[in-house]
């Protein structure tokens, strides 16, 4: 998913499931993530990967 006015955050028990109603597409994270998913969807140009990816070098 990218920035877009189309999207939306549902809760749903332990989880947040993120839905876009254009492309219908949607996926869920632990509610505990929430928070930084939406940091990431809002600004996924400032995200930075590299610590995570480094572990898989």
């Amino acid at each position: 998913m990218k920035p877009s006015r189309y999207n939306y955050t549902v809760p749903f028990g332990k989880k947040t499931i993120f839905y876009n109603g254009h492309t219908e597409q949607f996926f869920s994270v632990q509610a505990e993530h929430t928070e930084a998913y939406e940091t990431i969807l809002a600004s996924p140009d400032e995200y930075d990967n590299s610590n995570r990816l480094s572990r898989y070098q």
